[in-house]
């Protein structure tokens, strides 16, 4: 008998320490960090209800309150809108109550966010309008089909600055590009390192490279990285950044798709590094810290005049030039400049990294 009833205790006590919440002999810190590395990988989370953060407040009380006071899981979202002729579509069905589907009344904290993925689809009003909330950003990235530039916003007489913001991805269709100007004269960006332009159409509108060029002179920026893609900028305006960005210009990327182009023999000898055993009239070499280059349908040039600039930057011994690693160059170039290629291959097998694209 007293052996059943010492059995019986055990069991007592087996069940009530199944009953024990261990989340509670973890310190709160502990957990927050596991929650962390629960996250996606993404940088903008899509919300859902099998993955975290929102799957940690359905487990337990105690999880809930950490996760709900944990400010980092809810850093950033992601809103996607796949249709909005669906949800207006939505809105006319015979529904009791019609559901109120309007993108325009979320609350959403522009004064605290650092980094931005717009959407054209979510831009209710133009993106200098909300680039303006946005004092702290740091990252910034526009897929824009409409205006850039509100024309409501000409009384500011003044460009605002964005003191932290380093990368710019802007990626336009045919409307953006006419508010293009206007968007660079509304900007001061003095810690801007690399700004890619993206144009998704292959008639030639006027880009606004005076405008451009100002932003770059009034930021007094030290920009690293440059790509236009679909854009033909002038010879005379590729030199003037070339110049402007020389000390710190690593990477330019010029893709001017089909409309036409816009570097010739002039801005190959000015990137070409001096050679004081040979070059009897010596030039300062531009962007000496340049060491990607990619050009893409804008080269018209005399062979072996390209790849003569290119050998320039991958000999020894020039003083304050930078090795150049990767050269991407179209193949339609290549074939009608036989001794540019002949050369070049030369030079990967010298360890120079060469994109050829077709």
């Amino acid at each position: 008998m007293a052996s059943v009833e010492k059995h019986g205790t055990s069991v007592d006590r087996i069940s009530t320490s199944k009953r024990i919440d261990f989340t509670t002999m973890i310190p709160t810190e502990l957990i927050t960090e596991i929650f962390l590395y629960c996250l996606p990988d993404e940088i903008y989370i899509d919300p859902h209800i099998r993955e975290a953060p929102l799957l940690l407040g359905q487990i337990c009380r105690s999880w809930r309150s950490i996760a709900l006071h944990t400010p980092k899981l809810w850093s950033s979202v992601a809103i996607k809108v796949k249709s909005t002729h669906n949800l207006r579509r939505l809105l006319f069905q015979p529904f009791p109550v019609g559901p109120n589907v309007n993108l325009q009344d979320i609350t959403i904290p522009w004064a605290q966010l650092t980094h931005i993925m717009l959407p054209c689809e979510l831009l209710t009003s133009s993106p200098i309008s909300l680039l303006r909330q946005c004092p702290r950003l740091m990252e910034c990235v526009l897929f824009r089909s409409g205006p850039l530039y509100d024309d409501s916003l000409k009384h500011l007489i003044s460009p605002f600055v964005l003191p932290d913001l380093r990368p710019l991805r802007i990626e336009l269709e045919v409307h953006s590009m006419e508010t293009l100007a206007d968007f660079f004269d509304a900007l001061v960006l003095p810690t801007l390192r690399t700004l890619t332009i993206k144009y998704g159409h292959s008639n030639n509108n006027e880009w606004p490279q005076s405008n451009f060029i100002s932003l770059l002179s009034r930021s007094l920026c030290h920009l690293e990285s440059l790509t236009l893609i679909g854009i033909r900028p002038s010879e005379e305006a590729v030199i003037r950044i070339l110049q402007m960005t020389t000390a710190s210009l690593t990477t330019l990327e010029i893709d001017t798709g089909f409309t036409g182009i816009c570097l010739t023999d002039r801005t190959l000898d000015l990137l070409t590094a001096h050679d004081p055993l040979s070059d009897q009239e010596p030039h300062e070499c531009l962007a000496p810290n340049l060491t990607r280059l990619s050009l893409y349908r804008c080269v018209s040039s005399t062979d072996r005049v390209l790849s003569k600039m290119v050998h320039s930057r991958r000999r020894g011994g020039t003083s304050g030039i930078a090795r150049l690693i990767t050269l991407q160059i179209d193949t339609v170039f290549l074939h009608n400049h036989p001794k540019d290629d002949w050369r070049i291959l030369q030079l990967a097998d010298n360890g120079l990294e060469i994109l050829r694209v077709y």
